[in-house]
């Protein structure tokens, strides 16, 4: 949320906003700069529909400003660059959006919120005799992580294999003892980086190392899911190819939970739903958690009050039309204190695609 309270502050406009894709160039994205110029330029001929020039020259040069501080190798799926006379921000967004700007009085949340909400963490243990190898992910992407704590493989600890064993069974013992020493090296580095990172844990191995790994973890707790497999010479893209369904149920999941609060806060009748019900709501700092599907928007302007919104039957051409109201009770929700959660689409249909829990 701490992203969010940097650029959610009201500004004085212009408020200029760009976002911008990136081209997925193995093994890094690519930011083109010819995408970028021509959206700089359209926004320049944009604001000087509305704004003097002063206003102008000080949003524009602090963008070209901010897009020569973009640091390349932090580039995800998206870039979002916020200027306007008070802040300026880069945000690197690891998910794909609409590439788009907009010219406002306040940066626009929804897709930023969307992104840190959506975002599924773990962390995969990929147990392997050769070369252990840990990753963090965020929803679909995986990050190897660089320890140096891993042991390097389990033949090194071989060499403490007396030079001579008396027979067969005694060899073998030795192997499941070392296999037991090499997997408690693991799982204590596994430890350490739990005590860093708290997140839900994916171990990937084959059946045998798999059995033996679940009987001396400390960390039965974090871990949700053994898969079987040989993954020595995976790609990140296989191994995610591995878990992918595990990642899609954990959202839906989460997603379920969401809406079951929506049902338990009806019954306690601390819920309300429609958007204009919700704006009143939220006008009147009762709101608690805002819940909405995630693409949906709407046109509004506000009544002769502040606690009634009109969504219907007005002048479309009327100077104060909110966009998209859904992005403003997002912000005011933000603003008071609360917080947002997204569902998928079609989800809230029996809520009219919006619905706030409510302190009272």
């Amino acid at each position: 949320m701490k992203d969010i309270t940097l650029v959610n502050t009201k500004t004085s406009a212009p408020s200029v906003s760009l976002i911008v894709s990136t081209d997925n160039k193995y093994p890094q994205y690519i930011l083109s700069e010819k995408k970028l110029t021509t959206l700089l330029k359209k926004v320049e001929v944009d604001l000087r529909k509305k704004f003097t020039e002063e206003q102008i020259d000080l949003v524009v040069s602090k963008l070209k400003s901010l897009i020569l501080k973009i640091d390349h190798k932090q580039l995800s799926k998206t870039l979002a660059i916020f200027a306007s006379a008070e802040k300026e921000r880069i945000i690197y967004l690891p998910f794909s959006v609409e590439e788009k700007y907009i010219i406002d009085s306040s940066f626009e949340v929804r897709d930023l919120l969307y992104s840190i909400k959506k975002n599924v963490d773990y962390l995969v243990l990929l147990i392997d005799s050769h070369q252990p190898q840990i990753y963090f992910g965020y929803n679909s992407t995986l990050v190897k992580l660089e320890t140096n704590n891993l042991p390097s493989g389990a033949e090194e600890l071989e060499r403490d294999y007396p030079s001579r064993v008396s027979n067969f069974s005694d060899a073998v013992t030795l192997k499941e003892i070392n296999l037991d020493k090499y997997l408690r090296n693991i799982d204590s580095e596994l430890t350490a980086l739990l005590n860093e990172i708290d997140t839900s844990v994916i171990v990937l191995g084959v059946k045998k190392t798999l059995g033996h790994f679940k009987k001396i973890t400390k960390n039965r707790k974090k871990i949700t899911n053994y898969i079987e497999g040989n993954h020595q010479h995976s790609s990140k893209e296989d191994i995610y190819r591995s878990i992918e369904g595990i990642i899609l149920e954990k959202g839906e999941d989460d997603q379920q939970k969401t809406i079951d609060s929506i049902d338990q806060a009806m019954s306690s009748k601390q819920c309300v739903y429609g958007i204009e019900n919700v704006w009143r709501a939220v006008a009147e700092k009762r709101g608690g958690e805002l819940i909405v599907e995630k693409d949906y928007m709407c046109q509004a302007v506000i009544g002769t009050d502040k606690y009634s919104l009109i969504t219907e039957g007005f002048d479309s051409e009327r100077e104060n039309i909110m966009q998209d109201a859904v992005d403003d009770l997002i912000e005011l929700v933000i603003e008071n204190g609360g917080d947002v959660s997204f569902v998928n689409n079609g989800k809230l249909e029996d809520y009219n695609k919006i619905a706030l829990l409510t302190y009272y």
